[in-house]
Protein backbone atom coordinates (compact mmCIF):
# COMPACT_ATOMS: atom_id res chain seq x y z
CA UNK A 1 0.00 0.00 0.00
CA UNK A 2 1.13 3.67 -0.77
CA UNK A 3 2.12 5.44 2.47
CA UNK A 4 -0.12 8.03 3.23
CA UNK A 5 0.56 12.03 3.98
CA UNK A 6 -1.42 14.62 5.64
CA UNK A 7 -2.64 16.99 3.43
CA UNK A 8 -1.67 19.98 5.03
CA UNK A 9 1.94 18.89 4.71
CA UNK A 10 1.31 17.61 1.30
CA UNK A 11 0.06 21.23 0.63
CA UNK A 12 2.80 22.92 1.88
CA UNK A 13 5.59 20.92 0.45
CA UNK A 14 4.27 21.02 -2.88
CA UNK A 15 4.36 25.16 -2.76
CA UNK A 16 8.20 24.70 -1.72
CA UNK A 17 8.97 22.54 -4.29
CA UNK A 18 6.93 23.94 -7.07
CA UNK A 19 9.14 27.63 -5.28
CA UNK A 20 12.74 25.39 -5.60
CA UNK A 21 11.65 24.06 -9.80
CA UNK A 22 10.94 28.08 -10.34
CA UNK A 23 14.58 29.03 -9.33
CA UNK A 24 16.26 26.30 -10.80
CA UNK A 25 17.85 24.86 -7.07
CA UNK A 26 16.69 23.48 -4.08
CA UNK A 27 15.19 25.75 -1.24
CA UNK A 28 15.82 24.85 2.53
CA UNK A 29 12.33 24.45 4.38
CA UNK A 30 11.00 23.76 8.22
CA UNK A 31 8.06 22.75 9.59
CA UNK A 32 5.49 24.60 11.76
CA UNK A 33 3.13 23.22 14.21
CA UNK A 34 -0.04 25.44 14.84
CA UNK A 35 -2.49 24.24 17.84
CA UNK A 36 -5.46 26.21 19.09
CA UNK A 37 -7.71 25.85 22.00
CA UNK A 38 -10.38 24.58 21.33
CA UNK A 39 -9.09 23.18 17.69
CA UNK A 40 -10.71 23.50 14.82
CA UNK A 41 -9.27 26.45 13.60
CA UNK A 42 -8.53 27.27 10.02
CA UNK A 43 -4.83 28.27 9.78
CA UNK A 44 -3.52 31.27 7.64
CA UNK A 45 -0.31 31.58 6.25
CA UNK A 46 1.29 35.05 5.44
CA UNK A 47 -2.40 35.93 4.83
CA UNK A 48 -3.35 32.93 2.75
CA UNK A 49 -5.32 30.62 3.74
CA UNK A 50 -3.95 26.70 3.96
CA UNK A 51 -6.63 24.99 4.07
CA UNK A 52 -5.96 22.71 7.15
CA UNK A 53 -7.04 23.49 10.66
CA UNK A 54 -5.85 23.00 14.26
CA UNK A 55 -4.18 20.81 15.00
CA UNK A 56 -1.88 21.38 11.44
CA UNK A 57 2.17 20.77 10.69
CA UNK A 58 3.19 22.92 7.49
CA UNK A 59 6.32 22.92 5.56
CA UNK A 60 7.63 26.31 5.04
CA UNK A 61 10.27 28.28 3.39
CA UNK A 62 13.30 29.06 6.12
CA UNK A 63 12.48 32.85 7.02
CA UNK A 64 9.71 34.60 9.11
CA UNK A 65 6.09 34.13 8.46
CA UNK A 66 2.83 35.79 9.92
CA UNK A 67 0.50 32.59 11.68
CA UNK A 68 -3.36 33.52 12.03
CA UNK A 69 -6.13 31.04 12.52
CA UNK A 70 -9.85 32.05 12.39
CA UNK A 71 -13.13 30.15 13.86
CA UNK A 72 -16.75 31.09 13.03
CA UNK A 73 -18.03 32.75 16.65
CA UNK A 74 -14.73 33.05 18.46
CA UNK A 75 -12.16 35.67 19.12
CA UNK A 76 -8.73 34.78 18.94
CA UNK A 77 -5.63 35.28 20.94
CA UNK A 78 -3.63 36.85 19.74
CA UNK A 79 -4.38 37.99 16.60
CA UNK A 80 -1.56 37.07 14.74
CA UNK A 81 1.98 35.45 15.14
CA UNK A 82 5.64 36.21 13.72
CA UNK A 83 7.24 32.93 13.74
CA UNK A 84 10.41 32.63 12.23
CA UNK A 85 11.12 29.18 10.62
CA UNK A 86 14.14 27.61 10.47
CA UNK A 87 15.41 24.85 8.20
CA UNK A 88 15.39 21.28 10.22
CA UNK A 89 13.61 22.20 12.98
CA UNK A 90 9.53 22.51 14.73
CA UNK A 91 8.29 25.97 15.68
CA UNK A 92 5.07 26.34 17.08
CA UNK A 93 2.20 29.11 16.83
CA UNK A 94 -0.29 28.46 19.56
CA UNK A 95 -3.52 30.34 20.07
CA UNK A 96 -6.41 30.45 22.69
CA UNK A 97 -10.01 30.97 21.20
CA UNK A 98 -13.16 32.32 23.33
CA UNK A 99 -16.47 31.85 22.18
CA UNK A 100 -18.21 35.02 21.64
CA UNK A 101 -22.02 36.14 22.38
CA UNK A 102 -24.46 38.93 20.76
CA UNK A 103 -25.29 41.72 23.39
CA UNK A 104 -27.86 44.58 22.67
CA UNK A 105 -27.85 47.65 24.94
CA UNK A 106 -30.09 50.14 25.08
CA UNK A 107 -30.32 53.50 26.76
CA UNK A 108 -32.76 56.36 27.49
CA UNK A 109 -31.84 58.78 26.37
CA UNK A 110 -29.85 57.12 23.27
CA UNK A 111 -26.15 57.95 22.20
CA UNK A 112 -24.31 57.04 25.82
CA UNK A 113 -20.80 55.47 25.06
CA UNK A 114 -20.49 51.86 26.34
CA UNK A 115 -17.77 50.78 28.12
CA UNK A 116 -16.65 47.27 28.87
CA UNK A 117 -14.62 46.13 31.78
CA UNK A 118 -13.27 49.49 32.05
CA UNK A 119 -12.86 49.91 28.08
CA UNK A 120 -14.17 52.28 25.76
CA UNK A 121 -16.05 49.41 23.23
CA UNK A 122 -16.14 52.06 20.69
CA UNK A 123 -19.58 51.31 20.59
CA UNK A 124 -22.95 53.98 21.74
CA UNK A 125 -25.94 53.21 22.06
CA UNK A 126 -28.50 51.83 20.54
CA UNK A 127 -25.97 49.07 19.71
CA UNK A 128 -25.42 45.18 19.14
CA UNK A 129 -21.91 43.58 19.30
CA UNK A 130 -20.09 40.74 20.49
CA UNK A 131 -18.39 39.81 23.42
CA UNK A 132 -16.44 36.86 24.60
CA UNK A 133 -18.78 34.76 26.57
CA UNK A 134 -18.88 35.15 30.67
CA UNK A 135 -19.49 37.83 32.93
CA UNK A 136 -18.60 41.82 31.64
CA UNK A 137 -18.63 44.98 33.88
CA UNK A 138 -20.96 47.53 31.11
CA UNK A 139 -21.01 51.25 32.07
CA UNK A 140 -22.84 54.14 30.06
CA UNK A 141 -21.35 57.55 29.75
CA UNK A 142 -23.14 60.34 28.49
CA UNK A 143 -22.39 64.40 29.30
CA UNK A 144 -25.12 65.82 31.34
CA UNK A 145 -26.57 61.95 32.97
CA UNK A 146 -25.59 59.16 34.82
CA UNK A 147 -26.74 56.03 35.31
CA UNK A 148 -28.18 55.21 38.71
CA UNK A 149 -27.12 51.85 39.16
CA UNK A 150 -22.94 53.42 38.52
CA UNK A 151 -22.28 49.72 36.43
CA UNK A 152 -24.18 46.34 35.43
CA UNK A 153 -22.93 43.37 35.56
CA UNK A 154 -24.00 41.28 32.56
CA UNK A 155 -23.23 37.26 31.81
CA UNK A 156 -23.07 37.04 28.26
CA UNK A 157 -24.17 33.91 26.57
CA UNK A 158 -23.39 31.88 23.13
CA UNK A 159 -27.10 32.20 22.70
CA UNK A 160 -30.16 34.44 23.87
CA UNK A 161 -28.48 36.85 26.05
CA UNK A 162 -30.91 38.98 27.76
CA UNK A 163 -30.71 42.79 26.51
CA UNK A 164 -29.32 45.51 28.82
CA UNK A 165 -31.60 48.97 28.68
CA UNK A 166 -30.94 51.53 30.99
CA UNK A 167 -32.80 54.62 31.84
CA UNK A 168 -30.00 57.77 32.43
CA UNK A 169 -31.11 60.47 34.76
CA UNK A 170 -30.14 64.07 34.66
CA UNK A 171 -26.38 64.39 36.45
CA UNK A 172 -24.07 66.45 38.38
CA UNK A 173 -20.54 67.17 39.14
CA UNK A 174 -19.25 65.41 42.72
CA UNK A 175 -15.31 65.87 43.28
CA UNK A 176 -13.69 63.89 45.96
CA UNK A 177 -10.44 65.78 47.58
CA UNK A 178 -8.13 65.19 50.30
CA UNK A 179 -5.13 66.50 52.18
CA UNK A 180 -3.07 64.16 51.03
CA UNK A 181 -4.27 62.66 48.14
CA UNK A 182 -4.30 59.16 47.22
CA UNK A 183 -6.92 58.29 49.51
CA UNK A 184 -9.85 55.06 48.57
CA UNK A 185 -13.44 56.50 47.66
CA UNK A 186 -16.44 54.90 48.62
CA UNK A 187 -19.84 56.10 47.08
CA UNK A 188 -22.85 55.39 48.83
CA UNK A 189 -21.25 52.60 51.37
CA UNK A 190 -19.62 50.42 47.99
CA UNK A 191 -15.56 50.52 47.05
CA UNK A 192 -15.53 52.94 43.47
CA UNK A 193 -12.01 51.70 42.63
CA UNK A 194 -10.85 55.39 42.37
CA UNK A 195 -8.62 57.51 44.51
CA UNK A 196 -8.08 61.25 45.41
CA UNK A 197 -9.13 63.21 43.54
CA UNK A 198 -11.17 62.53 41.40
CA UNK A 199 -14.40 63.55 39.70
CA UNK A 200 -17.83 61.50 39.39
CA UNK A 201 -21.05 61.91 37.34
CA UNK A 202 -23.82 60.96 39.23
CA UNK A 203 -27.70 61.52 39.53
CA UNK A 204 -29.27 64.41 40.95
CA UNK A 205 -29.59 63.35 44.47
CA UNK A 206 -27.75 63.00 48.26
CA UNK A 207 -25.06 60.73 47.61
CA UNK A 208 -22.98 59.30 51.10
CA UNK A 209 -18.90 59.95 50.33
CA UNK A 210 -16.00 58.42 52.32
CA UNK A 211 -12.22 57.79 51.76
CA UNK A 212 -9.82 56.05 53.59
CA UNK A 213 -6.37 55.33 54.14
CA UNK A 214 -4.28 52.84 55.48
CA UNK A 215 -2.44 54.39 58.45
CA UNK A 216 -4.37 57.40 58.46
CA UNK A 217 -7.34 58.81 60.46
CA UNK A 218 -10.44 60.40 58.39
CA UNK A 219 -12.15 63.84 58.97
CA UNK A 220 -14.84 64.19 58.87
CA UNK A 221 -15.85 60.19 58.52
CA UNK A 222 -18.50 60.55 55.45
CA UNK A 223 -19.92 63.72 53.97
CA UNK A 224 -23.96 63.87 52.14
CA UNK A 225 -23.78 66.17 49.56
CA UNK A 226 -26.54 66.75 47.30
CA UNK A 227 -25.45 66.63 43.73
CA UNK A 228 -27.82 69.22 41.23
CA UNK A 229 -28.17 68.90 37.31
CA UNK A 230 -24.92 70.60 35.80
CA UNK A 231 -23.74 71.45 38.92
CA UNK A 232 -20.15 69.91 40.82
CA UNK A 233 -20.00 69.48 44.58
CA UNK A 234 -16.99 69.00 46.59
CA UNK A 235 -16.29 66.85 49.32
CA UNK A 236 -13.19 67.58 51.29
CA UNK A 237 -11.34 65.38 53.81
CA UNK A 238 -8.67 65.66 55.82
CA UNK A 239 -6.06 62.85 56.52
CA UNK A 240 -3.87 62.43 60.00
CA UNK A 241 -1.35 60.22 59.95
CA UNK A 242 -1.67 57.62 62.73
CA UNK A 243 1.12 59.03 64.72
CA UNK A 244 -0.21 62.00 65.39
CA UNK A 245 -3.08 61.06 66.74
CA UNK A 246 -4.73 60.06 70.08
CA UNK A 247 -7.59 58.08 72.04
CA UNK A 248 -10.56 59.34 72.71
CA UNK A 249 -13.26 57.18 75.18
CA UNK A 250 -17.08 58.38 74.87
CA UNK A 251 -19.67 56.89 77.70
CA UNK A 252 -22.72 57.55 79.60
CA UNK A 253 -25.27 55.98 81.99
CA UNK A 254 -27.23 54.45 80.74
CA UNK A 255 -25.36 53.09 78.07
CA UNK A 256 -26.49 53.25 74.14
CA UNK A 257 -26.45 56.63 73.89
CA UNK A 258 -25.81 58.33 69.97
CA UNK A 259 -22.13 59.80 70.12
CA UNK A 260 -21.41 63.28 68.19
CA UNK A 261 -18.01 64.67 67.40
CA UNK A 262 -17.55 68.52 66.64
CA UNK A 263 -21.63 68.52 65.91
CA UNK A 264 -21.06 65.72 63.29
CA UNK A 265 -22.83 62.51 64.00
CA UNK A 266 -20.23 59.39 64.58
CA UNK A 267 -22.66 56.36 64.00
CA UNK A 268 -21.28 54.54 67.12
CA UNK A 269 -23.12 54.22 70.82
CA UNK A 270 -21.29 54.35 74.07
CA UNK A 271 -19.38 53.05 75.63
CA UNK A 272 -16.96 53.87 72.64
CA UNK A 273 -13.86 54.93 71.72
CA UNK A 274 -12.20 57.59 68.81
CA UNK A 275 -8.81 57.45 67.28
CA UNK A 276 -8.73 60.98 66.90
CA UNK A 277 -5.68 63.60 65.57
CA UNK A 278 -4.41 65.68 68.20
CA UNK A 279 -6.70 68.88 69.31
CA UNK A 280 -9.59 69.81 71.15
CA UNK A 281 -13.24 68.41 70.26
CA UNK A 282 -16.75 68.65 71.49
CA UNK A 283 -18.43 65.59 72.18
CA UNK A 284 -22.18 65.32 72.71
CA UNK A 285 -24.73 62.42 73.30
CA UNK A 286 -28.49 62.00 72.90
CA UNK A 287 -30.44 59.03 73.86
CA UNK A 288 -34.23 58.62 73.30
CA UNK A 289 -36.32 59.76 76.34
CA UNK A 290 -32.99 61.40 78.16
CA UNK A 291 -32.58 64.93 78.50
CA UNK A 292 -29.73 65.81 76.07
CA UNK A 293 -26.56 66.98 78.24
CA UNK A 294 -24.45 69.99 77.94
CA UNK A 295 -21.82 68.97 75.69
CA UNK A 296 -17.99 68.20 76.59
CA UNK A 297 -14.79 69.52 75.42
CA UNK A 298 -11.89 67.34 75.57
CA UNK A 299 -8.29 67.77 74.65
CA UNK A 300 -6.55 64.70 72.69
CA UNK A 301 -2.86 64.53 72.71
CA UNK A 302 -0.79 62.69 70.64
CA UNK A 303 -0.11 59.26 71.58
CA UNK A 304 -2.53 59.90 74.86
CA UNK A 305 -5.92 59.05 75.93
CA UNK A 306 -8.45 61.30 77.37
CA UNK A 307 -12.22 60.42 78.67
CA UNK A 308 -15.80 61.85 78.33
CA UNK A 309 -18.05 60.81 80.82
CA UNK A 310 -22.09 61.54 80.68
CA UNK A 311 -24.63 60.89 83.67
CA UNK A 312 -28.21 61.35 81.71
CA UNK A 313 -31.60 62.37 83.42
CA UNK A 314 -34.53 60.82 82.17
CA UNK A 315 -37.37 63.29 80.33
CA UNK A 316 -40.10 63.26 81.95
CA UNK A 317 -43.45 62.76 79.95
CA UNK A 318 -46.68 63.66 81.72
CA UNK A 319 -49.85 61.45 81.27
CA UNK A 320 -53.29 62.58 81.81
CA UNK A 321 -56.43 60.35 81.30
CA UNK A 322 -60.23 61.60 80.73
CA UNK A 323 -63.53 60.75 80.75
CA UNK A 324 -65.18 61.65 78.36
CA UNK A 325 -68.77 60.98 76.22
CA UNK A 326 -69.74 62.81 72.32
CA UNK A 327 -73.38 63.41 74.46
CA UNK A 328 -71.68 65.06 77.42
CA UNK A 329 -72.75 68.87 78.01
CA UNK A 330 -69.18 69.98 79.01
CA UNK A 331 -67.26 68.05 77.51
CA UNK A 332 -66.72 70.17 74.83
CA UNK A 333 -64.87 72.82 77.09
CA UNK A 334 -62.44 70.44 78.88
CA UNK A 335 -61.91 69.60 75.34
CA UNK A 336 -61.23 73.16 74.08
CA UNK A 337 -59.16 73.46 77.23
CA UNK A 338 -56.64 70.72 76.87
CA UNK A 339 -56.32 71.23 73.11
CA UNK A 340 -55.26 75.14 73.96
CA UNK A 341 -52.36 73.41 76.07
CA UNK A 342 -50.62 72.00 72.79
CA UNK A 343 -51.83 74.66 70.60
CA UNK A 344 -51.42 77.91 72.99
CA UNK A 345 -49.10 76.40 75.59
CA UNK A 346 -47.02 75.17 73.38
CA UNK A 347 -46.52 71.15 75.28
CA UNK A 348 -45.97 68.70 72.46
CA UNK A 349 -46.03 65.45 72.61
CA UNK A 350 -42.80 64.83 73.59
CA UNK A 351 -43.81 65.99 76.72
CA UNK A 352 -47.83 65.60 77.43
CA UNK A 353 -50.02 63.20 75.72
CA UNK A 354 -53.16 62.09 76.44
CA UNK A 355 -55.71 59.07 76.85
CA UNK A 356 -59.56 59.30 76.44
CA UNK A 357 -61.69 56.79 77.99
CA UNK A 358 -65.53 57.10 76.46
CA UNK A 359 -68.57 56.36 78.56
CA UNK A 360 -72.55 55.86 76.90
CA UNK A 361 -73.71 58.70 78.49
CA UNK A 362 -76.79 60.59 77.23
CA UNK A 363 -77.27 58.31 74.16
CA UNK A 364 -75.40 56.55 72.00
CA UNK A 365 -71.54 56.72 72.12
CA UNK A 366 -69.64 55.79 69.18
CA UNK A 367 -65.95 55.90 70.73
CA UNK A 368 -67.02 53.60 73.56
CA UNK A 369 -69.28 51.18 70.87
CA UNK A 370 -66.32 50.48 69.07
CA UNK A 371 -64.16 49.00 72.63
CA UNK A 372 -67.36 48.54 75.56
CA UNK A 373 -64.39 46.52 77.49
CA UNK A 374 -61.61 48.89 77.02
CA UNK A 375 -63.35 51.44 78.01
CA UNK A 376 -65.23 50.20 80.91
CA UNK A 377 -62.06 48.40 82.44
CA UNK A 378 -60.06 51.61 82.51
CA UNK A 379 -62.94 53.63 84.55
CA UNK A 380 -64.19 51.28 86.74
CA UNK A 381 -59.85 50.89 87.48
CA UNK A 382 -60.42 54.71 88.64
CA UNK A 383 -64.15 54.37 90.34
CA UNK A 384 -63.08 51.90 92.57
CA UNK A 385 -59.65 53.55 93.32
CA UNK A 386 -60.70 56.78 93.58
CA UNK A 387 -63.70 59.27 94.92
CA UNK A 388 -64.84 59.78 91.10
CA UNK A 389 -68.53 59.27 90.51
CA UNK A 390 -68.99 58.20 87.08
CA UNK A 391 -69.54 61.66 86.35
CA UNK A 392 -67.85 63.61 83.02
CA UNK A 393 -66.02 65.50 81.83
CA UNK A 394 -63.43 64.42 84.32
CA UNK A 395 -59.65 64.53 84.13
CA UNK A 396 -56.89 62.41 85.52
CA UNK A 397 -53.43 64.19 86.01
CA UNK A 398 -50.69 61.45 86.44
CA UNK A 399 -53.08 59.20 88.06
CA UNK A 400 -54.66 62.02 90.66
CA UNK A 401 -57.87 63.14 90.52
CA UNK A 402 -57.45 66.73 90.97
CA UNK A 403 -61.27 67.91 91.16
CA UNK A 404 -63.34 65.61 93.27
CA UNK A 405 -65.76 63.67 93.01
CA UNK A 406 -65.44 64.68 89.23
CA UNK A 407 -64.28 67.85 87.00
CA UNK A 408 -61.41 69.25 85.78
CA UNK A 409 -58.64 71.94 86.44
CA UNK A 410 -58.75 75.12 84.91
CA UNK A 411 -56.25 76.61 81.99
CA UNK A 412 -53.89 78.10 84.61
CA UNK A 413 -54.10 75.39 87.01
CA UNK A 414 -53.30 72.82 84.23
CA UNK A 415 -49.91 74.78 83.35
CA UNK A 416 -49.19 74.74 86.94
CA UNK A 417 -49.54 71.21 87.43
CA UNK A 418 -47.95 70.29 84.25
CA UNK A 419 -44.52 72.75 84.67
CA UNK A 420 -44.35 71.18 88.26
CA UNK A 421 -44.52 67.67 86.68
CA UNK A 422 -42.37 68.16 83.56
CA UNK A 423 -39.49 69.80 86.34
CA UNK A 424 -39.59 66.12 87.68
CA UNK A 425 -36.90 63.53 87.43
CA UNK A 426 -38.54 60.27 87.37
CA UNK A 427 -35.44 58.40 87.06
CA UNK A 428 -36.04 56.17 83.93
CA UNK A 429 -37.23 56.58 80.77
CA UNK A 430 -39.92 54.52 78.44
CA UNK A 431 -39.35 54.35 74.66
CA UNK A 432 -42.05 53.53 72.59
CA UNK A 433 -41.47 52.14 68.68
CA UNK A 434 -44.26 51.10 66.20
CA UNK A 435 -42.33 48.79 63.45
CA UNK A 436 -45.78 49.69 60.87
CA UNK A 437 -48.83 51.50 61.91
CA UNK A 438 -50.04 50.64 58.36
CA UNK A 439 -49.85 46.97 59.06
CA UNK A 440 -52.38 44.23 59.58
CA UNK A 441 -50.93 44.33 63.10
CA UNK A 442 -49.42 47.08 65.25
CA UNK A 443 -45.75 45.78 66.63
CA UNK A 444 -45.09 47.81 69.20
CA UNK A 445 -42.27 47.41 71.27
CA UNK A 446 -41.75 49.62 74.64
CA UNK A 447 -38.07 49.65 75.86
CA UNK A 448 -38.04 51.05 79.60
CA UNK A 449 -34.20 52.58 80.90
CA UNK A 450 -32.76 53.91 83.84
CA UNK A 451 -30.24 56.58 84.68
CA UNK A 452 -30.45 55.58 88.09
CA UNK A 453 -31.99 53.00 90.57
CA UNK A 454 -35.32 52.99 90.74
CA UNK A 455 -38.68 50.92 92.37
CA UNK A 456 -42.44 51.00 93.07
CA UNK A 457 -44.94 49.40 95.32
CA UNK A 458 -46.85 47.80 92.82
CA UNK A 459 -45.41 48.68 89.27
CA UNK A 460 -47.62 48.34 86.09
CA UNK A 461 -46.82 48.60 82.69
CA UNK A 462 -49.98 49.93 80.00
CA UNK A 463 -50.18 50.14 76.43
CA UNK A 464 -52.86 51.98 75.13
CA UNK A 465 -53.44 52.82 71.03
CA UNK A 466 -55.29 56.06 70.84
CA UNK A 467 -56.53 58.09 67.34
CA UNK A 468 -55.59 61.88 67.38
CA UNK A 469 -57.44 63.48 66.09
CA UNK A 470 -61.63 61.34 65.17
CA UNK A 471 -62.95 64.17 62.56
CA UNK A 472 -66.65 63.66 62.26
CA UNK A 473 -68.30 65.10 59.09
CA UNK A 474 -71.71 65.55 61.16
CA UNK A 475 -71.58 65.84 65.17
CA UNK A 476 -72.00 62.54 66.53
CA UNK A 477 -73.39 63.87 69.45
CA UNK A 478 -75.35 66.16 70.54
CA UNK A 479 -73.42 68.86 71.67
CA UNK A 480 -71.58 70.05 68.45
CA UNK A 481 -68.26 68.42 68.62
CA UNK A 482 -67.02 66.75 65.21
CA UNK A 483 -63.21 66.47 66.36
CA UNK A 484 -62.12 64.42 69.35
CA UNK A 485 -58.83 64.07 70.21
CA UNK A 486 -56.70 61.20 72.01
CA UNK A 487 -59.54 58.48 71.70
CA UNK A 488 -58.71 55.44 73.50
CA UNK A 489 -58.76 52.24 70.87
CA UNK A 490 -57.24 49.79 72.88
CA UNK A 491 -55.80 48.86 75.99
CA UNK A 492 -53.43 46.39 77.10
CA UNK A 493 -51.37 45.67 80.67
CA UNK A 494 -48.34 43.93 79.57
CA UNK A 495 -47.72 41.02 82.06
CA UNK A 496 -44.30 41.42 83.68
CA UNK A 497 -43.73 44.18 86.21
CA UNK A 498 -41.37 47.16 84.81
CA UNK A 499 -39.53 47.88 88.10
CA UNK A 500 -37.48 47.96 89.93
CA UNK A 501 -34.44 48.41 87.48
CA UNK A 502 -30.66 49.61 88.45
CA UNK A 503 -28.93 52.18 87.15
CA UNK A 504 -28.27 51.45 84.03
CA UNK A 505 -30.42 48.48 83.51
CA UNK A 506 -33.00 48.37 80.15
CA UNK A 507 -35.92 46.11 79.62
CA UNK A 508 -37.49 45.58 76.05
CA UNK A 509 -41.54 44.44 75.90
CA UNK A 510 -43.56 43.40 72.88
CA UNK A 511 -46.88 43.77 72.20
CA UNK A 512 -49.15 43.29 69.09
CA UNK A 513 -52.54 44.60 68.48
CA UNK A 514 -54.50 43.92 65.55
CA UNK A 515 -55.50 47.19 63.43
CA UNK A 516 -58.84 47.55 63.12
CA UNK A 517 -60.36 49.28 59.44
CA UNK A 518 -62.08 51.69 60.46
CA UNK A 519 -58.62 53.57 62.34
CA UNK A 520 -56.68 56.35 60.52
CA UNK A 521 -53.42 54.89 60.49
CA UNK A 522 -52.13 58.20 59.94
CA UNK A 523 -53.30 59.45 63.09
CA UNK A 524 -52.86 56.65 65.31
CA UNK A 525 -49.95 56.64 68.63
CA UNK A 526 -49.03 54.24 70.72
CA UNK A 527 -48.80 55.27 74.71
CA UNK A 528 -46.98 53.23 76.93
CA UNK A 529 -46.89 53.99 80.85
CA UNK A 530 -45.95 52.94 84.00
CA UNK A 531 -48.06 53.15 87.25
CA UNK A 532 -48.29 52.56 90.87
CA UNK A 533 -51.53 50.41 91.34
CA UNK A 534 -50.96 51.27 94.89
CA UNK A 535 -50.38 55.32 94.81
CA UNK A 536 -51.99 55.58 91.47
CA UNK A 537 -49.26 57.82 90.64
CA UNK A 538 -48.15 57.38 86.86
CA UNK A 539 -44.21 57.29 87.06
CA UNK A 540 -43.22 57.87 83.43
CA UNK A 541 -44.57 57.35 79.87
CA UNK A 542 -43.57 57.38 76.50
CA UNK A 543 -45.42 57.54 72.94
CA UNK A 544 -44.87 56.92 69.04
CA UNK A 545 -46.11 58.69 66.50
CA UNK A 546 -46.49 57.95 62.64
CA UNK A 547 -46.33 60.74 60.93
CA UNK A 548 -45.91 63.44 63.32
CA UNK A 549 -48.83 65.25 64.78
CA UNK A 550 -48.26 68.29 62.16
CA UNK A 551 -49.06 65.83 59.08
CA UNK A 552 -52.16 63.99 60.44
CA UNK A 553 -55.29 63.75 58.45
CA UNK A 554 -58.49 66.01 59.49
CA UNK A 555 -60.54 64.81 56.65
CA UNK A 556 -64.56 64.32 58.01
CA UNK A 557 -65.96 60.83 57.85
CA UNK A 558 -68.97 59.36 59.64
CA UNK A 559 -67.76 56.03 61.51
CA UNK A 560 -66.64 54.78 64.95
Amino acid sequence: MAPRHHPAIVSALLLTLVCCWSCGREAPVGELRVVSTPAGAAVLVDGVATGATTPASLLLGVGPHRVAVSLAGHLVTPAVRDVPVTAGELATAEFALAALGSLTVTSDPAGAAILVDGIDSGYATPSTFDLVVGEHTLELVLPGFADPAGSHLVDVLVAATPPLDVSLQPAGGLEVVSTPAGADILLDRAPTGRVTPWIFNLPVGEHVVRVARDQHLVAPDSLTVAVAAGDTVTAGFALTPVGDTGTLAVTSLPPGAEVWLDGEPTGAVTPCSFTRPAGSVEVAVALAGFRAPVPLVRTVAAGGSSAADFALTARKVVLFETASAVNCEGCPAMNAMLNNLEVIGGYGHDRVVSIKYSEPIGGYDPHYAANPAGNMGRLSFYQASTTWDWACPSLFFEGDLVVEPHGYPGYGEMVGLLDAALAEDPGFAVVVEVADFHAASLEVTVTVTAARAVSSTQPQLHLAIVENPVVYATPPGSYGETVFHWVMREFATLPTAPLPLAAGESRTYQASIPFVPSWVAANLAAIAFVQDETTLEILQAGAAFDPPASRRTTAGRNRP
